[in-house]
C-alpha cells in the first residue's frame, strides 16, 4: 500500500485556506466596526482596540506588551500608495503590523535606537534569553529600517498607534489581520514587505 502524501498536502492546504478566509472575514468585520467610512472612530468602549498618542519613548509605556495587531498613524509624508484609513485629524495609516510583544515591536519601529539598546541590555542580563529580535522595521525610506520619532525630522510630525489586543494568538492568525486590513484599507505606504 502506498500513501498519497501529495493529496494529503492539497487537502490540508485547501482546509487551511478556508480557515484563513474565515479569519480574514472576521477581522474585516471587526475593522468595519471601528470606522465610519475610512475614519477611525473609537469611543472608549472597545476592550480590544485602543489608540495611543506617541511623542517620546515614555509615551509607549502604556501600550500593552502582549500579542497584537497594530496600525501606526502619522502626518509625516511617506512616498507610495496611501492607505485609506485615517484619524479624524487627517493623520493617515502609514504602517500596519503584528507582534507577539506589541510594545517592543512598536519600539523597534518608532524608537529604534532605544529598542536596540534595550534589547542588548535584556539579552546581556539573562542566562536564558528567548525574546524575538525585531530587525525588519518600518521603512519610511527604502534604505532604513526603524526610525526615532523623537528626533528630526520625525519629531516635527504627529504620531499615534492603534493597538488591537490579540491574546493567545499566533503570528499566523495576526497575519490574517494584516491581509484583512490591506484588503479593506490598502496596504500602508511604509509597510514595504514583499
Amino acid at each position: 500500500m502506498s500513501l498519497n502524501i501529495g493529496g494529503m498536502r492539497v487537502a490540508l492546504d485547501g482546509a487551511l485556506e478556508g480557515v484563513f478566509a474565515d479569519m480574514r472575514r472576521e477581522f474585516s468585520a471587526f475593522f468595519d466596526s471601528l470606522v465610519q467610512g475610512d475614519i477611525l472612530r473609537l469611543d472608549g468602549s472597545n476592550a480590544v482596540a485602543e489608540l495611543h498618542e506617541l511623542t517620546n519613548r515614555e509615551s509607549l509605556d502604556v501600550v500593552p506588551n502582549t500579542p497584537a495587531f497594530y496600525v501606526i498613524f502619522s502626518d509625516f509624508k511617506v512616498d507610495g500608495s496611501p492607505s485609506r484609513l485615517m484619524l479624524s485629524d487627517g493623520r493617515r495609516a502609514i504602517y500596519r503590523g503584528e507582534g507577539a510583544t506589541a510594545r517592543y515591536r512598536l519600539e523597534s519601529h518608532l524608537f529604534n535606537t532605544a529598542y536596540e539598546a534595550g534589547f542588548d541590555g535584556r539579552r546581556a542580563s539573562k542566562d536564558k534569553f528567548s525574546e524575538n529580535y525585531y530587525g525588519a522595521c518600518l521603512k519610511i525610506k527604502e534604505d532604513e529600517s526603524g526610525i526615532d520619532i523623537d528626533d528630526e525630522p520625525y519629531s516635527r510630525a504627529r504620531w499615534a498607534v492603534l493597538v488591537v489586543r490579540l491574546p493567545r494568538s499566533t503570528s499566523v492568525i495576526r497575519k490574517q489581520a494584516e491581509l484583512a486590513f490591506d484588503n479593506r484599507f490598502r496596504r500602508p505606504a511604509a509597510s514595504r514587505e514583499i
